[in-house]
C-alpha cells in the first residue's frame, strides 16, 4: 500500500509529567500496531469504537466505563495524552481500550472493510489557512479512497475474499476488458456493471476516476488478470495519485511473474521482469543483448503467436545451455510447464504436441558465466590497485568499458 499525505498535526515538544512518563511503559498492554490487531480483539466485544485524537481521553474513559461490552480504540499522537489515558486505564481498571499512538490514517487505510461500528473525531484541528489545506484530517481522501485490485491469472477460484468485499463495496468498478471481467463479476454473484479501463484510453480517464474521489465515491480499477499496473493499465493513474496526494490501496492477489518463476525451478533469489518481449527482430535483438548479461533470472511475457520466432531469435543470442521454461495458461485447466536447455526447448514442444494457446510467461536462467571475459593488461591492474582500493578501482573501470563491475572486483582480487 502507497500512502503520501501530510500529517493533520504537527508535532511540538510540550510538556509530559513524570507520572506521564511513567505510565508510558504500560503502553505494550494497550497497544495496537496495526488493523489486524483490532479485528482481533474485536471479536471479544460487541460493537468497535474509534475516537480520533482522544487529547486528554476524557470522553474515552467515559465511554469506556459506561459500556464494558464494547472495545474502543483511541487514536493520540501526543505521550502526554497517552500517558494520562493509561493512568486513568490502570486506576480504574478498564480493560476495554486500546491505544494507538501514530496517524489514524496509517491504520484505517489497512483495510477496506467496516471494522469500527462508530468513529468520534471530536473537535480536531481544522487547519483554516488554504495554505494548510492539504494537513486537514476531514476530506475525501480520509474517506474514501481508490483500490487497484489483482484478479485471478487462470482459475476464477483464486480470488481473494478481500478482493470481493472490496469489488462489492465499490461505487465505481473500472475493467481492462469489460467481457472478461463479467466473468468474474458473475462468479462473485455481483450485480454490477463495469467501465472500460485499456492502455488506450487510461490518460482520458485519469481526470474522471480523480473527480470521483473527490466527489467521496469508492472507485476500483481491476485489470484482465493479474496486478494492475504491471504490464497492464494503472501506472499512470498510480503517477497522478502520488503527484496530487491521493490515497491509494493496493489488494494483492496472484501474479504470473511470481507463478511462472516458482514453477520454472531456476533461482528465485534474484530475478528481473523485463515485461512483454518487443515485436519487431531489430528491436527483440537490441533488448535480448542488452539482457545477455544479466546473472539474475529473467522473466517475460510473450503472445503464443510470436512465441516461436521469439526463441529462435534467443537461441542466435543466449548461450544454448541455459534453462528456460515456458509457462503456459497457468493455474488453467490445459496449464502447462515445459522446461528444457535453449537450444531444444521448440524441439520439446513439438515433441509432446503442446498447443501454444493462451497465456505464455517465459523464464530464462541468468548469465552463470563468470567474469565475462574480462581481461586487463597485468601493469594496468597493478597501476589501478596502487592507487585505489579493488572496489573504486572496479567502480571506475565499469564505468570506461561497460562491463559489470562486480565481475571486474573479483578479476581485480585473483592472485
Amino acid at each position: 500500500m502507497r500512502l503520501k499525505f501530510l500529517p493533520s498535526f504537527v508535532k511540538r515538544k510540550g510538556r509530559i509529567t513524570k507520572k506521564q512518563l511513567l505510565n508510558l511503559n504500560y503502553l505494550p498492554h494497550y497497544l495496537v500496531t496495526n488493523i489486524d490487531d483490532v479485528i482481533a480483539d474485536s471479536h471479544k466485544y460487541k460493537k468497535c469504537i474509534l475516537e480520533i485524537g482522544f487529547g486528554n481521553a476524557e470522553n474515552l474513559i467515559s465511554q469506556a466505563l459506561k459500556n464494558p461490552d464494547y472495545l474502543y480504540v483511541g487514536s493520540e499522537v501526543y505521550m502526554s495524552g497517552i500517558g494520562t489515558l493509561i493512568s486513568n486505564l490502570k486506576e480504574q481498571k478498564i480493560a476495554n481500550v486500546r491505544i494507538f499512538p501514530n496517524d489514524i490514517r496509517l491504520l484505517l487505510y489497512q483495510e477496506s472493510r467496516a471494522v469500527f461500528d462508530y468513529i468520534f473525531i471530536i473537535c480536531p484541528d481544522p487547519w483554516p489557512k488554504e495554505k494548510h489545506h492539504k494537513r486537514r484530517l476531514i476530506d475525501s481522501n480520509f474517506l474514501k479512497m481508490l483500490n487497484f485490485i489483482s484478479t485471478p491469472i487462470g482459475n476464477l477460484n483464486d480470488i481473494s475474499l478481500r478482493a470481493i468485499e472490496v469489488i462489492i463495496n465499490s461505487d465505481h468498478l473500472y475493467s481492462e476488458d469489460t467481457r472478461n471481467f463479467k466473468k468474474l463479476l458473475n462468479h462473485i454473484n455481483c450485480k454490477k456493471k463495469s467501465k472500460s479501463f485499456h492502455e488506450h484510453n487510461e490518460e482520458k480517464l485519469i481526470g474522471e476516476i480523480l473527480n470521483l474521489i473527490k466527489e467521496n465515491k469508492s472507485v476500483s480499477i481491476v485489470t484482465d488478470a493479474g496486478t494492475p499496473a504491471i504490464s497492464d493499465p494503472g501506472y499512470k493513474l498510480i503517477q497522478q495519485c502520488i503527484k496530487k496526494n491521493i490515497a491509494f490501496s493496493l489488494i494483492p492477489g496472484p501474479s504470473s511473474v511470481i507463478s511462472g518463476l516458482v514453477m520454472s525451478g531456476l533461482p528465485t533469489n534474484q530475478f528481473s521482469f523485463y515485461g512483454f518481449i518487443p515485436r519487431k527482430k531489430n528491436d527483440q535483438e537490441h533488448f535480448f543483448n542488452l539482457v545477455k548479461n544479466d546473472s539474475k533470472t529473467s522473466i517475460f511475457f510473450e503472445s503464443p503467436k510470436r512465441l516461436k520466432k521469439s526463441i529462435n531469435n534467443m537461441q542466435n543470442i543466449f548461450e544454448p545451455s541455459r534453462r528456460i521454461s515456458i509457462c503456459k495458461e497457468m493455474t488453467k485447466f490445459h496449464e502447462n510447464i515445459i522446461i528444457d536447455n535453449l537450444s531444444n526447448i521448440m524441439k520439446t514442444i513439438e515433441e509432446k504436441n503442446i498447443s501454444l494457446k493462451g497465456e505464455i510467461v517465459v523464464v530464462l536462467e541468468g548469465n552463470l558465466v563468470k567474469n565475462n571475459n574480462i581481461e586487463i593488461n597485468k601493469k594496468v591492474k597493478n597501476a589501478f590497485l596502487e592507487k585505489l582500493s579493488a572496489s573504486d578501482a572496479a567502480k571506475l573501470i565499469s564505468l570506461i568499458t561497460k562491463k559489470n563491475k562486480r565481475d571486474i572486483y573479483d578479476y581485480l582480487i585473483e592472485k
